[in-house]
């Protein structure tokens, strides 16, 4: 089976550092074709290399394969980008009200949904409760150009900086 082949190659690419040939490599399979197991290996590249909207087409051919919250904020950012505007806004709502993720995952993946234009409003970013960083919340603050706190990022574990020294949107020093 490729799309089990590719998964697992994928998977041990992330693992071992190299999200951006993982990646590539998801990326010459099919969307349509993705099973559960390349859905994670692809969004877990994605994430990895702040390629948020690199997942988009998995959103929306696949939306049910995953239901943790990672998932679910980034299927109403990528729905914000396919001109679902109401619908994105509606569903990061719920999120917000629902708590289903931390307050900062939701504020961070509002503030990218917004950035596909359709919707309005302000989006404050405060990291004041925030005591650690996680994959998505990383990736997401690099795309959009949030400055993650010094508190965070001085003893952040070597995944972090691996992803920064590859993030182009991160300046070199």
């Amino acid at each position: 089976d490729p799309a089990e082949f590719a998964a697992l190659r994928a998977n041990v690419l992330n693992r071992i550092g190299e999200p951006v040939v993982a990646r590539s490599l998801v990326q010459d399979v099919d969307t349509a074709n993705y099973n559960a197991a390349l859905v994670d290996a692809a969004f877990a590249s994605y994430v990895a290399t702040s390629d948020i909207l690199g997942i988009c087409p998995a959103t929306r051919l696949h939306g049910n394969i995953r239901n943790d919250p990672e998932w679910q904020l980034a299927q109403s950012i990528c729905d914000a980008y396919a001109g679902e505007g109401n619908s994105s806004k509606t569903d990061l709502r719920r999120a917000r009200n629902k708590q289903i993720a931390p307050m900062i995952d939701v504020l961070l993946a509002q503030r990218f949904a917004n950035a596909a234009g359709e919707a309005r409003g302000a989006v404050t970013i405060e990291w004041d409760k925030v005591s650690e960083l996680n994959p998505w919340r990383f990736s997401l603050a690099n795309a959009l150009g949030v400055a993650i706190p010094d508190k965070l990022m001085n003893n952040a574990p070597a995944y972090y900086w691996r992803s920064a020294a590859i993030a182009p949107m991160l300046p070199l020093a």
